[in-house]
């Protein structure tokens, strides 16, 4: 287990995380999440590799659910001859059916050209609306932060271009897509310590 629901009700708080087995060989890895309320656990799977076809050891982990389900994490594509291996950043709606946050975004008119890739999720907001994690920066190949937005209007994906700290005060730089959001659009309702 890797991650756990908000919710103070017993029955309806979810647990995600990894599950070897999955596939029945022993060497497959996948997400799963699972309600307290529920007998089973759901087996999320993986994202499909680019282009079709089986990149062979795929897999993937849940790292992070919301109060409804929806669930956060990476698929991962080992080498295959001369493709390398990656990560592709994912997200398991409440049907549990598992989508790329770039396609998503993408779908939603927002421009991801500035990363190589989004890589992780790593955290989820309650309602499952707000997805914070890493991605690679394409300008210099290095690893930076993101938050992706869905708000009612246009979506967004936030550069965190910077981490300060002073005291008991933590300043987070940024940029956004969407020129409208200012510093007085966002808020942190919870923080914790996360480990890559």
């Amino acid at each position: 287990g890797f991650g756990k629901s908000t919710s103070s009700d017993f029955e309806g708080q979810w647990i995600c995380g990894q599950v070897q087995n999955y596939n029945g060989d022993g060497t497959t890895m996948q997400a799963f999440r699972w309600n307290r309320a529920d007998a089973a656990m759901t087996f999320l799977g993986s994202l499909a590799p680019a282009g079709g076809g089986d990149l062979g050891n795929n897999s993937s982990v849940a790292y992070t659910v919301a109060d409804n389900g929806v669930t956060g994490g990476r698929s991962y594509f080992g080498a295959v001859g001369a493709t390398l291996a990656y990560e592709v950043a994912t997200v398991w709606d409440t049907s549990g059916a598992a989508k790329s946050v770039e396609a998503l975004l993408a779908a939603d008119g927002v421009d991801t050209s500035a990363w190589t890739h989004l890589t992780r999720v790593y955290a989820v907001s309650d309602d499952g609306k707000v997805l914070a994690g890493y991605g690679i920066w394409a300008a210099d190949g290095s690893t930076r932060g993101f938050v992706a937005v869905k708000t009612a209007g246009a979506p967004a994906v936030v550069q965190i271009t910077g981490i300060t700290v002073s005291g008991g005060t933590v300043t987070i730089g940024f940029t956004s897509s969407n020129t409208s959001d200012t510093p007085a659009s966002f808020a942190v309702r919870q923080a914790g310590t996360l480990v890559n």
